[in-house]
């Protein structure tokens, strides 16, 4: 059986086409609908996933177009950190606690993911919902490509 990558290993971002996400959003307000366009600084670049050895988690990263301090917000379930950027809110990861959470497939991950997210969205000004909008998208889109890792932990 293969060891797990660890973080300084791993390498593997997989490509995420902002095009797929830059599409218009319509919120409806009082009788009055808005198109709610996502700055390309809010749509991730290129997300992974892989098992951290030393942590002894599964991490998803998402990559932008700039880099910035991150932080824990521990809002969703205890099993899941999310990781968020200091400056502006943005989703930057989520670090997963597999063992904890009993996760048997990939749907059950996201479900819990979903969770995390929602726990942040609900305290989030509008452009942070949509950028946790979208990386929920992106985490559904590309779920068996980031969670093909887990089959060597």
């Amino acid at each position: 059986m293969r060891k797990p990558m660890t973080q300084q290993e791993h390498g593997g971002w997989i490509r995420v086409n902002p095009h797929d996400y830059d599409q218009p959003h319509e919120i409806g307000m009082a009788d009055v609908e808005v198109n709610v366009f996502i700055s390309p600084f809010e749509i991730p670049r290129g997300v992974r996933g892989f098992y951290d050895e030393a942590r002894k988690r599964f991490m998803i990263e998402f990559k932008y177009i700039t880099r910035e301090p991150r932080e824990v917000d521990d809002g969703g379930p205890p099993e899941i950190k999310t990781l968020i950027g200091r400056k502006t809110g943005r989703i930057l990861g989520f670090e997963i606690d597999v063992v904890a959470l009993h996760a048997s497939s990939v749907s059950l991950r996201l479900g819990a993911i979903d969770q995390a997210l929602e726990a942040v969205r609900s305290r989030s000004s509008l452009p942070r919902r949509e950028n946790s909008r979208i990386a929920s998208k992106v985490l559904h889109d590309r779920s068996e490509e980031l969670f093909s890792a887990m089959a060597s932990i």
